[in-house]
């Protein structure tokens, strides 16, 4: 019997593995040992582009709860599409599920996807997209599209219950980063706007004057909502107040302050040490 062409092969490799391998091994020993190299120098490690900050690492922890109560109604994530994460259901008839970076969500009924039919044995795996070629329609999955309305409903209060304490604390750390933008780079850029050349922090009219200036000022300390974001941010003005505004030599006036607590909306009073 001939032998077969993996035959001749396979004997051409151990001729070839016989001959060189005396030769490889006389020319390691002349060789002699061999020595690793000097270990190079670590490199210093590169200064990170940017920084995360606690507030942004609260708002990912809270975001990943609100996916992990959605996982156990079945939802896994499906894409990320500007800004916003998307979910869907195990069952293609339960509504979608959009997470947006902003704090906020959406359900909606699921529209119909194509991919490759509910069948058994081999044709549950890859080889089910083969139908798709004999039978495109069978591949078209519709959805939520016949889903009644009152069962929707049913599912997204199911979604909304499940995920209702997660979103609160989601939005709750994204309200707590946007504050910490606001008071330590927006509005500390807007006071010295407003003192130092008279924009009005509304879109007003130029405020020429040190006294418009000082007015505008007090205005937008008295204003500020009641609760921990508006102290945080009348913080932040009461320190430009102090110490960049009365340092100046247009400095406020006595009556100028109590006019500002008379017209206050919270409890709290604009204390500027030296009056």
């Amino acid at each position: 019997m001939m032998p077969t062409a993996p035959c001749h092969l396979a004997q051409g490799l151990m001729a070839t593995i016989m001959v060189a391998w005396p030769a490889a091994v006389r020319a390691q020993d002349e060789a002699g040992p061999v020595t690793p190299d000097a270990p190079a120098a670590a490199a210093e490690p590169d200064e990170p582009d940017e920084t995360i900050y606690v507030e942004d690492q609260a708002v990912l922890r809270a975001r990943a709860e609100v996916g992990l109560s959605l996982r156990e109604l079945g939802y896994e994530r499906k894409t990320v599409r500007h800004g916003r994460e998307i979910y869907v259901n195990e069952d293609p008839w339960k509504p979608q599920v959009l997470v947006d970076d902003d704090g906020w969500m959406l359900v909606r009924r699921a529209p119909p996807s194509f991919g490759k039919p509910d069948l058994p044995g081999i044709w549950s795996g890859p080889l089910g997209y083969l139908v798709c070629l004999a039978a495109p329609t069978s591949c078209i999955h519709i959805g939520g599209w016949i889903v009644t309305k009152r069962r929707l409903q049913w599912q997204e209060y199911a979604v909304v219950e499940q995920s209702r304490d997660s979103m609160e604390r989601y939005q709750e750390a994204v309200i707590a980063r946007n504050l910490r933008l606001r008071t330590g780079e927006e509005l500390p850029a807007l006071l010295e706007a407003l003192w130092e050349r008279g924009e009005h922090p509304a879109g007003g009219p130029p405020l020429p004057t040190p006294a418009a200036r000082r007015a505008a000022l007090l205005d937008l300390w008295a204003t500020r909502t009641c609760n921990e974001w508006g102290d945080e941010v009348r913080e932040v003005v009461r320190l430009y107040l102090q110490y960049e505004v009365q340092a100046s030599t247009t400095p406020f006036t006595a009556e100028e302050i109590a006019a500002a607590n008379a017209r206050r909306s919270c409890e709290q009073e604009l204390v500027i040490e030296g009056l």
